[in-house]
């Protein structure tokens, strides 16, 4: 068993995974040097972290507008993966709700971190690895980006689709990760906003280790909609995330564009964007 497989294994036992925590926390060593200056100065480092740590997220982060028009830019003057297909690759406009007429629904630029300087600027930025390594408790590892268009689900007929793409679910991408989300165009409830259930990161109980993915209606019932966040915003504005909670993209009805970032204890190179 590789240590990828074995991370996933025992990371849904409480005390397995802080064991594992203090372990590779200790041993871990991390290439991830911030610059000396934030494009987030107005950042509250402190009350972010104690707000991941109680709610498994935290609102209240928003990109400068030049850093949110490079970004816009690097879209507007690269190609896509149709449904990560390195080898299907297509234009696509930011500046309209074109629909795409192939079957895709998730297209992923790639190289963003290589190729926009703005996207470096935040994955590297002082005030967010503050937050990474107060979060993780250790110097945290930088994974990557990952720049995506959520398209609707429909059928022939032009109806949604039900998709996994689009269920609650949590992720296992290390013992301990963090995640940080812009949305880059507006997104309301038509538009796919994000959804989590709060402090469904911390402990796992019996149902949750046995269900990595659960439907609407086991997360209404078990849970209840005053736990259950939906995140909207305006195009810049952020939020973070421990994706370990119970978590998913809205089917949407209209076209999401986002980014990620990405950070963690370990690196299996899964999460680039190369």
């Amino acid at each position: 068993m590789n240590k990828y497989n074995f991370i996933r294994m025992i990371t849904k036992v409480k005390f397995l995974r802080i064991l594992a925590i203090k372990y590779y926390s200790f041993r871990s060593i991390s290439n991830y040097i911030p610059f000396n200056e934030s494009v987030f100065p107005e950042l509250d480092v402190s009350k972010t972290i104690i707000d991941i740590k109680k709610y498994g997220y935290s609102l209240n982060i928003k990109l400068r507008d030049n850093l949110l028009t490079e970004i816009l830019d690097f879209c507007n003057t690269n190609k896509v993966c149709v449904d990560r297909d390195v080898k299907n690759k297509i234009m696509i406009s930011t500046n309209d709700d074109e629909i795409i007429k192939s079957k895709g629904t998730i297209f992923n630029y790639t190289h963003s971190f290589k190729k926009c300087s703005a996207i470096r600027k935040i994955a590297y930025d002082k005030n967010i690895y503050e937050i990474a390594k107060g979060y993780l408790g250790c110097e945290p590892k930088f994974l990557g980006t990952q720049v995506f268009w959520s398209y609707p689900k429909k059928d022939a007929s032009g109806n949604p689709i039900n998709t996994p793409l689009y269920g609650f679910h949590y992720d296992i991408d290390d013992l301990k990760f963090l995640k940080l989300f812009f949305y880059l165009n507006d997104v309301d409830e038509n538009r796919g906003p994000h959804v989590i259930i709060e402090n469904t990161h911390l402990n796992k109980n019996l149902f949750e280790i046995k269900n990595r993915r659960i439907s609407k209606n086991q997360a209404m019932s078990k849970y209840g909609s005053d736990r259950i966040k939906v995140i909207t915003g305006k195009a810049g504005e952020g939020f973070f995330e421990d994706t370990f909670c119970y978590h998913k993209g809205t089917n949407p009805h209209k076209r999401r564009l986002m980014i990620q970032f990405q950070y963690a204890i370990n690196d299996f190179n899964h999460q680039n964007d190369n």
